[in-house]
């Protein structure tokens, strides 16, 4: 097998850039920071990039990475697919809704047109991810839009018997939650200062709220309610 290439001086501005964005958000990363962090002049970023908003396009998929592997742990210990859907998902809108901005962008916005051929550039400065298998992290690094990453979801669930959702309303099931979501973070981008941490909750509570009657348990819990009448009624007869 031949070696990988770490040595393209393009990651260097890349990790940078995603580490700058931890520390003080995407609105305030700027060529001349990145310049004092390199110990470079701001004219050097673009001998490598066209413009500063392609640089902070694979930065913004670098910092995203450690947020999918963070959900891929959390998916090794879900106990069947629904609830890893629901931990997951709780943790991708966390961090939706602290940086909202970019997100839209990269999943909603004029990038997400072009995510294939932006993870094909991405995989070759990062070679590394090009083996990645884990599901998140394999899913965005493959380019995968966010409805259809929804939907594979919802068919896991409906595959490991822990949602029962029919055929035919697959689509539609799949589409309320993209448009909620849409809304949520709509609603942050309009109101910066609201709380992402109960924004996300909330969230989350309409999620379950919309997938609770498709649940494997509350299909049980209907089943033992409707047998529990069913006895309380012939009692009541005698």
């Amino acid at each position: 097998m031949a070696a990988m290439n770490y040595t393209d001086p393009r990651r260097k501005y890349i990790e940078a850039a995603a580490k700058l964005i931890e520390e003080c958000g995407e609105e305030n990363v700027s060529a001349r920071k990145l310049a004092s962090v390199l110990g470079t002049a701001p004219s050097a970023i673009y001998r490598h990039f066209k413009t500063l908003d392609e640089l902070m396009v694979y930065a913004a998929i670098h910092y995203r990475y450690d947020t999918y592997a963070e959900m891929d742990r959390i998916a090794d210990d879900a106990s069947n697919a629904f609830d890893m859907y629901v931990n997951t998902e709780r943790e991708f809108a966390r961090f939706a809704f602290t940086r909202p901005r970019m997100l839209d962008s990269m999943v909603f916005g004029a990038c997400s047109r072009q995510m294939d051929s932006i993870m094909r550039i991405y995989q070759e400065i990062f070679p590394e991810a090009a083996g990645e298998k884990r599901l998140y992290t394999a899913a965005v690094l493959n380019g995968e839009d966010f409805e259809s990453g929804n939907l594979r979801l919802l068919q896991m669930c409906c595959n490991d018997g822990s949602l029962q959702i029919a055929p035919e309303e697959m689509e539609l099931v799949n589409s309320i939650i993209v448009q909620m979501f849409k809304g949520f973070l709509k609603t942050v981008l309009d109101n910066p200062d609201m709380d992402p941490e109960t924004l996300a909750f909330r969230y989350i509570d309409c999620f379950i709220h919309v997938l609770k009657p498709y649940s494997c348990k509350y299909h049980e819990h209907l089943t033992k309610l409707d047998k529990f009448c069913s006895y309380l009624t012939l009692t009541s007869v005698y």
